[in-house]
């Protein structure tokens, strides 16, 4: 079956340069980068990072990175370890992904 391979981002800081930095920079062959901190609810819990982001948020960031919820499946990863991959892995499980 078809997969998207989300290159899954989130800064413990304000850092919109340092995002757009690992955006720009390589990751597996097809795989979309996929900013946490710009795809979150923030005005839902204004003092705390990384939120589910709405339900729009996240068609728009699906949509975006290719992913196809009733086609795909979905491999997160990010360049840290596993910094902001279980965030994502998590997300895509609270909008139904298995």
């Amino acid at each position: 079956s078809p997969f998207a391979a989300p290159d899954a981002y989130a800064s413990l800081a304000p850092a919109a340069a340092a995002a757009r930095s690992f955006a720009d920079g390589p990751r597996l062959p097809g795989a979309r980068f996929w900013d946490l901190d710009a795809c979150s609810d923030a005005a839902a819990a204004p003092t705390t990072p990384h939120n589910l982001p709405t339900p729009a948020q996240f068609a728009a960031a699906c949509a975006a990175c290719g992913v196809d919820s009733a086609t795909d499946s979905v491999v997160a990863y990010d360049q840290v370890g596993v910094f902001s991959a279980p965030r994502l892995w998590h997300t895509f499980r609270a909008f139904g992904f298995q």
